[in-house]
């Protein structure tokens, strides 16, 4: 099974995969409502990967694309430009429309809980679901768990489903913080790995 870097010239398949595995998950139903979501979720998973992932991230995807992860180091936002800034906030406020507001407010509570920091951030990952249960996930995640052991880094992410949680578990990642939030956002699960053999 080929697992390799994404480059630029992947950008649509990355989307594509990215947007179908997360038309029906929980958080972006709760998101991104309303007319056009798979095409609004394409524009925020674009920006994503084309501002921040690609460029400042690492990006793996497995096959032609049938699994995708997106991570991020600490602070990576702050390497982006006044006028990078400025699109990506276009860009939120057409994805988001007015629930913007609240969608800001959730994230910044999830972003202060009392929970540990990290080196890395695992954004966002996606199998299609015709590819689903095939260890896809699993390949996707696999180098970069390997280079978060070999350089003693550790992760972060946040998922928002039960079964996802037994997923990541499985890969070395620990629920550190359970967050019930406001405006009805889906109960969110904080999750921290240290890299294997950490003293």
């Amino acid at each position: 099974m080929l697992v390799r870097q994404a480059e630029r010239a992947d950008l649509d398949v990355l989307v594509a995969t990215l947007v179908e595995s997360h038309l029906h998950y929980s958080w972006e139903v709760w998101a991104i409502t309303g007319p056009q979501r798979a095409e609004r979720m394409a524009a925020a998973f674009r920006s994503d990967l084309e501002l921040l992932g690609l460029p400042h991230g690492v990006v793996t995807m497995v096959g032609t694309g049938d699994a995708v992860a997106m991570w991020l180091p600490a602070g990576a936002e702050a390497l982006l430009s006044d006028e990078q800034r400025r699109d990506r906030r276009r860009m939120s406020e057409e994805v988001f429309g007015d629930r913007l507001h609240e969608i800001e407010q959730v994230d910044r509570l999830i972003a202060s809980a009392m929970c540990p920091s990290a080196d890395w951030h695992l954004v966002t990952m996606g199998t299609r679901p015709s590819r689903q249960s095939h260890g896809l996930g699993a390949a996707a995640l696999h180098p970069m768990i390997e280079r978060l052991d070999q350089q003693k880094a550790s992760a972060r992410l946040e998922t928002s489903t039960s079964d996802n949680v037994r997923f990541y578990q499985r890969h070395g990642f620990k629920v550190v913080c359970e967050l019930d939030l406001p405006y009805r956002a889906p109960t969110t699960w904080v999750m921290h790995r240290l890299p294997e053999n950490a003293a």
